[in-house]
């Protein structure tokens, strides 16, 4: 089981007020055969949240390509190794 809040109703805009919320209990979602999450997640690298592995191809939050997200996110890993290794090397040279 797991709790979630759910908003019900707005605060109305006068100072110190506040909205409504219900907790929602609802069960968890079970596992598959494999043990992996029933519902994987996959990180947005554009706003570094978490969204549900789905049909969409782009970020419930902020609209990113996920894939070309991804795409650019390996590229700057294989840059920046790169420069590791020659500044590994450069040092090396100096000894």
């Amino acid at each position: 089981m797991r709790e979630r809040l759910v908003k019900v109703k707005d605060a109305p805009g006068r100072s110190f007020d506040h909205g409504e919320f219900e907790i929602v209990v609802e069960s968890v979602p079970a596992r598959a055969e494999d043990g992996t999450a029933a519902n994987p997640l996959r990180l947005c690298r554009a706003c570094r949240r978490f969204v549900l592995v789905d049909d969409r191809d782009d970020c419930t939050f902020c609209g990113t390509d996920l894939d070309a997200a991804d795409a650019k996110h390996q590229e700057n890993v294989a840059e920046m190794r790169l420069a590791g290794q020659a500044l590994r090397e450069a040092l090396a040279e100096r000894g």
